[in-house]
């Protein structure tokens, strides 16, 4: 689930990208280095970055939070492992095609009951083949085909995992982006840049690949360092983010309800 800690790098990332929008390797948007962190920063590595003429960004979240869970509690699809395997039907045959690879199972539904096959590491196609058609009553396998002769309606499916996620509740939290320059027009340039940045990707994946929101706030500038150089201005964001519980699944690979597994799909 994401964590404070975890928004805030993804809030800091977007922060880099609106900084560097030709990436890290290319100039900034006020053409001098400029360093983005996590946190406030220590007042000594400010002094040293923005006196020597370079930028300096800092995320940090503020105390201000509030609950907004509006909603119920359902499960999402999150990620799926692709099948590597096959398993095609024709007549009353099964080839088993494809690439080997773990987890995966194999799942033959003869006349409305299922024979799953877990396949291990050093399998190949043809034992997947002949130890499914093992599990299957009167089946036999030739190479990587397996036959059964007694079906009249035969199907086959690769069962893989997959993870899914619900949301137990969202939060609204301000996150403070202060923008640290050695003269107003910097400061301007690299504030638009970023505030231009937030509004215009305002849905942010997070890290487990639920969605966050990005709302506007209200921003400061700050000019009580004039004296020493330092030019400041804070943006100030709502993100809304979720808590989320995360739990692993196997793909449904035998349709019907009253069925006999025989092996085990993990």
């Amino acid at each position: 689930m994401p964590s404070l800690d975890s928004v805030r790098t993804t809030v800091a990332t977007m922060v880099e990208n609106a900084v560097y929008p030709n990436g890290t390797s290319s100039p900034s948007v006020i053409n001098v280095p400029v360093t983005v962190m996590e946190g406030f920063p220590i007042r000594t590595d400010l002094d040293i970055t923005v006196l020597a003429g370079n930028g300096f960004v800092s995320v940090f979240e503020t105390n201000k939070e509030r609950v907004v869970t509006t909603f119920q509690r359902i499960f999402q699809p999150i990620t799926q492992t692709p099948a590597t395997l096959t398993a095609t039907v024709s007549g009353k045959t099964v080839t088993i095609g494809g690439t080997v690879s773990v987890p995966q199972a194999v799942m033959v539904v003869v006349n409305d009951t299922g024979y799953g096959y877990q396949v291990l590491s050093n399998d190949t196609l043809n034992s997947i083949a002949s130890k499914t058609a093992a599990l299957i009553p009167g089946a036999t396998a030739n190479n990587n085909v397996i036959t059964v002769s007694s079906a009249y309606d035969l199907q086959a499916n690769i069962a893989t995992p997959y993870s899914a996620g619900e949301e137990l509740s969202r939060v609204d939290r301000e996150f403070m982006i202060s923008c640290w320059t050695n003269n107003p027009t910097d400061r301007a340039t690299l504030g638009a840049a970023i505030d231009v940045y937030m509004k215009m990707n305002y849905r942010v994946t997070l890290s487990d690949n639920f969605v966050g929101q990005v709302f506007y706030s209200h921003q400061n500038q700050i000019d009580s360092l004039e004296k020493s150089e330092i030019y400041r201005m804070d943006l100030f964001y709502i993100i809304q983010y979720p808590t989320t519980f995360i739990e692993s699944f196997t793909t449904i690979t035998d349709p019907f309800a009253n069925l006999e597994v025989v092996g085990t799909i993990q």
